[in-house]
Protein backbone atom coordinates (compact mmCIF):
# COMPACT_ATOMS: atom_id res chain seq x y z
CA UNK A 1 0.00 0.00 0.00
CA UNK A 2 1.48 3.44 -0.99
CA UNK A 3 -0.67 6.44 0.52
CA UNK A 4 -4.18 6.37 2.10
CA UNK A 5 -6.69 8.95 1.32
CA UNK A 6 -9.82 9.82 3.11
CA UNK A 7 -12.77 12.53 2.37
CA UNK A 8 -15.23 13.50 5.13
CA UNK A 9 -17.22 15.94 6.15
CA UNK A 10 -15.59 18.58 8.33
CA UNK A 11 -17.95 17.95 11.36
CA UNK A 12 -17.12 21.48 12.32
CA UNK A 13 -18.32 25.08 10.85
CA UNK A 14 -14.72 26.17 10.06
CA UNK A 15 -14.93 25.75 6.23
CA UNK A 16 -18.36 26.96 6.05
CA UNK A 17 -17.97 30.46 8.09
CA UNK A 18 -14.46 30.93 5.89
CA UNK A 19 -16.55 30.12 2.92
CA UNK A 20 -13.79 27.27 1.40
CA UNK A 21 -14.76 24.29 -0.42
CA UNK A 22 -12.15 21.92 0.72
CA UNK A 23 -10.28 21.27 3.78
CA UNK A 24 -6.26 20.13 3.47
CA UNK A 25 -5.97 18.28 6.96
CA UNK A 26 -2.83 18.81 8.29
CA UNK A 27 -3.13 17.44 11.49
CA UNK A 28 -5.30 14.74 13.68
CA UNK A 29 -6.87 16.37 17.01
CA UNK A 30 -5.30 14.55 20.13
CA UNK A 31 -7.40 13.62 22.84
CA UNK A 32 -7.72 12.84 26.60
CA UNK A 33 -10.63 11.68 28.52
CA UNK A 34 -11.31 11.53 32.24
CA UNK A 35 -13.70 10.08 34.23
CA UNK A 36 -13.56 12.66 37.56
CA UNK A 37 -15.35 11.94 40.68
CA UNK A 38 -15.06 14.49 43.59
CA UNK A 39 -16.40 13.77 46.70
CA UNK A 40 -17.92 15.58 49.55
CA UNK A 41 -20.28 15.32 52.10
CA UNK A 42 -23.93 14.88 51.80
CA UNK A 43 -25.92 17.75 54.04
CA UNK A 44 -29.12 19.51 54.70
CA UNK A 45 -29.06 22.52 52.93
CA UNK A 46 -31.21 24.67 55.14
CA UNK A 47 -29.65 23.59 57.96
CA UNK A 48 -25.78 23.54 57.39
CA UNK A 49 -24.08 26.72 57.40
CA UNK A 50 -21.75 28.21 54.27
CA UNK A 51 -18.48 27.85 56.31
CA UNK A 52 -19.44 24.01 57.62
CA UNK A 53 -20.39 22.52 53.97
CA UNK A 54 -18.33 20.12 51.66
CA UNK A 55 -20.41 20.97 48.58
CA UNK A 56 -19.51 18.96 45.48
CA UNK A 57 -21.22 20.57 42.56
CA UNK A 58 -19.64 23.54 44.05
CA UNK A 59 -15.38 22.14 43.50
CA UNK A 60 -16.96 20.34 40.47
CA UNK A 61 -17.96 23.10 38.57
CA UNK A 62 -14.75 24.97 39.60
CA UNK A 63 -13.22 22.05 37.80
CA UNK A 64 -15.80 22.59 34.97
CA UNK A 65 -14.80 26.70 34.58
CA UNK A 66 -11.12 25.62 34.40
CA UNK A 67 -11.34 23.53 31.41
CA UNK A 68 -13.12 26.19 29.76
CA UNK A 69 -10.09 28.60 30.93
CA UNK A 70 -7.08 25.66 29.98
CA UNK A 71 -8.94 25.17 26.26
CA UNK A 72 -8.57 29.45 26.34
CA UNK A 73 -4.86 29.70 27.46
CA UNK A 74 -3.66 27.00 24.77
CA UNK A 75 -4.00 27.90 20.66
CA UNK A 76 -6.08 25.03 19.03
CA UNK A 77 -6.83 23.64 22.78
CA UNK A 78 -10.47 23.02 23.54
CA UNK A 79 -12.42 21.46 26.55
CA UNK A 80 -15.70 20.27 27.35
CA UNK A 81 -17.50 18.36 30.26
CA UNK A 82 -20.52 16.56 28.04
CA UNK A 83 -21.90 14.18 31.47
CA UNK A 84 -22.61 14.66 34.73
CA UNK A 85 -23.96 12.82 37.85
CA UNK A 86 -25.18 13.93 40.81
CA UNK A 87 -25.56 12.24 44.23
CA UNK A 88 -27.96 12.29 46.07
CA UNK A 89 -29.41 14.81 43.52
CA UNK A 90 -32.15 16.11 45.38
CA UNK A 91 -32.87 19.41 45.90
CA UNK A 92 -32.84 20.61 49.29
CA UNK A 93 -29.50 18.51 50.09
CA UNK A 94 -26.15 19.59 49.28
CA UNK A 95 -24.52 17.08 46.77
CA UNK A 96 -22.19 14.49 48.25
CA UNK A 97 -21.03 13.32 45.56
CA UNK A 98 -20.24 14.39 41.89
CA UNK A 99 -18.88 12.38 39.16
CA UNK A 100 -18.45 13.96 35.49
CA UNK A 101 -16.17 13.70 31.98
CA UNK A 102 -13.80 15.64 30.76
CA UNK A 103 -12.47 15.73 27.35
CA UNK A 104 -9.17 17.64 26.46
CA UNK A 105 -8.12 17.91 22.60
CA UNK A 106 -4.78 19.70 21.08
CA UNK A 107 -3.07 19.16 17.71
CA UNK A 108 0.07 19.26 19.33
CA UNK A 109 1.47 16.69 21.83
CA UNK A 110 3.12 19.29 24.03
CA UNK A 111 0.59 21.37 24.22
CA UNK A 112 -1.64 18.59 24.79
CA UNK A 113 0.58 17.26 27.78
CA UNK A 114 0.45 20.89 29.54
CA UNK A 115 -3.10 21.23 29.21
CA UNK A 116 -3.16 17.62 31.20
CA UNK A 117 -0.97 18.75 34.09
CA UNK A 118 -2.93 21.97 34.50
CA UNK A 119 -6.22 19.54 34.73
CA UNK A 120 -4.31 17.92 37.56
CA UNK A 121 -2.95 20.32 39.62
CA UNK A 122 -5.71 22.55 39.90
CA UNK A 123 -7.64 19.03 40.57
CA UNK A 124 -5.38 19.04 43.26
CA UNK A 125 -5.59 22.68 44.90
CA UNK A 126 -9.28 22.01 43.97
CA UNK A 127 -9.30 19.64 46.62
CA UNK A 128 -7.43 21.44 49.31
CA UNK A 129 -9.17 24.55 49.31
CA UNK A 130 -12.94 23.02 49.28
CA UNK A 131 -11.93 20.06 51.34
CA UNK A 132 -12.85 17.14 49.27
CA UNK A 133 -11.35 14.29 47.69
CA UNK A 134 -11.12 14.90 43.49
CA UNK A 135 -10.53 11.30 42.21
CA UNK A 136 -8.80 11.81 38.26
CA UNK A 137 -9.07 8.79 36.18
CA UNK A 138 -6.94 9.83 32.85
CA UNK A 139 -8.23 6.47 31.37
CA UNK A 140 -7.76 7.21 27.29
CA UNK A 141 -5.01 8.82 25.58
CA UNK A 142 -5.50 9.10 21.76
CA UNK A 143 -1.79 11.28 20.62
CA UNK A 144 -2.04 13.80 17.81
CA UNK A 145 -1.61 12.72 14.00
CA UNK A 146 0.35 14.29 10.78
CA UNK A 147 -0.87 13.93 8.37
CA UNK A 148 2.13 13.37 5.75
CA UNK A 149 0.28 13.08 2.83
CA UNK A 150 -1.51 16.61 2.78
CA UNK A 151 0.60 18.32 -0.55
CA UNK A 152 -1.07 15.76 -2.49
CA UNK A 153 -4.09 16.95 -1.73
CA UNK A 154 -2.96 20.32 -1.77
CA UNK A 155 -1.66 19.97 -5.20
CA UNK A 156 -4.81 18.21 -6.42
CA UNK A 157 -6.82 20.69 -4.86
CA UNK A 158 -5.03 23.34 -6.42
CA UNK A 159 -5.29 21.84 -9.76
CA UNK A 160 -9.07 21.58 -9.78
CA UNK A 161 -9.48 25.37 -8.71
CA UNK A 162 -10.89 24.71 -5.72
CA UNK A 163 -11.08 27.23 -2.76
CA UNK A 164 -9.27 26.01 0.18
CA UNK A 165 -7.39 25.98 3.57
CA UNK A 166 -5.07 24.26 5.69
CA UNK A 167 -7.21 22.52 8.84
CA UNK A 168 -7.13 20.14 11.38
CA UNK A 169 -8.99 16.89 12.04
CA UNK A 170 -11.05 17.61 15.68
CA UNK A 171 -12.34 14.39 15.79
CA UNK A 172 -11.61 10.87 15.12
CA UNK A 173 -10.84 9.21 11.52
CA UNK A 174 -9.79 5.77 10.30
CA UNK A 175 -7.10 7.98 8.40
CA UNK A 176 -5.73 8.82 12.14
CA UNK A 177 -5.24 4.98 12.43
CA UNK A 178 -3.89 4.74 8.89
CA UNK A 179 -1.08 7.62 9.47
CA UNK A 180 0.76 5.00 11.39
CA UNK A 181 1.44 2.67 8.51
CA UNK A 182 1.46 4.84 5.27
CA UNK A 183 1.66 8.46 3.84
CA UNK A 184 -2.03 9.62 4.68
CA UNK A 185 -3.92 12.58 3.35
CA UNK A 186 -7.34 13.66 4.64
CA UNK A 187 -10.10 16.04 2.68
CA UNK A 188 -12.51 18.50 4.28
CA UNK A 189 -15.94 19.10 2.82
CA UNK A 190 -17.85 21.48 4.77
CA UNK A 191 -21.26 20.64 6.35
CA UNK A 192 -24.26 22.95 7.59
CA UNK A 193 -23.45 24.79 11.13
CA UNK A 194 -20.88 21.96 11.37
CA UNK A 195 -23.58 19.44 12.29
CA UNK A 196 -22.81 15.67 12.34
CA UNK A 197 -23.94 12.60 13.31
CA UNK A 198 -27.67 13.99 13.54
CA UNK A 199 -30.27 13.80 11.42
CA UNK A 200 -29.67 17.66 10.55
CA UNK A 201 -26.63 16.83 8.88
CA UNK A 202 -26.16 18.39 5.53
CA UNK A 203 -23.79 18.60 2.83
CA UNK A 204 -24.30 19.86 -0.57
CA UNK A 205 -24.25 17.30 -3.79
CA UNK A 206 -21.52 19.97 -5.08
CA UNK A 207 -20.13 20.14 -1.77
CA UNK A 208 -19.61 16.13 -2.03
CA UNK A 209 -18.86 16.02 -5.65
CA UNK A 210 -15.66 18.43 -4.75
CA UNK A 211 -14.64 16.22 -2.11
CA UNK A 212 -14.41 13.25 -4.30
CA UNK A 213 -12.77 14.73 -6.70
CA UNK A 214 -10.44 16.22 -4.78
CA UNK A 215 -10.31 12.22 -3.51
CA UNK A 216 -9.72 11.47 -6.72
CA UNK A 217 -7.06 13.17 -8.28
CA UNK A 218 -5.16 13.14 -4.93
CA UNK A 219 -4.98 9.57 -5.45
CA UNK A 220 -3.53 10.29 -8.93
CA UNK A 221 -1.03 12.63 -7.77
CA UNK A 222 0.11 9.94 -5.04
CA UNK A 223 0.28 7.42 -7.76
CA UNK A 224 2.44 9.33 -10.17
CA UNK A 225 4.62 10.33 -7.32
CA UNK A 226 5.15 6.70 -6.09
CA UNK A 227 5.59 5.50 -9.42
CA UNK A 228 8.79 8.08 -9.78
CA UNK A 229 10.20 7.14 -6.87
CA UNK A 230 10.28 3.48 -7.64
CA UNK A 231 11.98 4.23 -11.21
Amino acid sequence: MGAFFEAHIEQGPILEDEEKAIGIVRLGQGIRWYNIEVVGRPSHSGTTPMHLRKDAMLAASAIVTEMNAIAHRHENGLGTVGFMQVWPNSRNTIPGNVTFSADLRNPKPDVLLTMHEELLAFCKEIALDHGVDVNVDPFWYFAPVEFNASDDVKAATEKLGYSHMDIYAGAGHDACYMADLVPTGMIFTPCLNGISHNEAEYSSPEECAAGANVLLHAMLEASERIAKEHQ
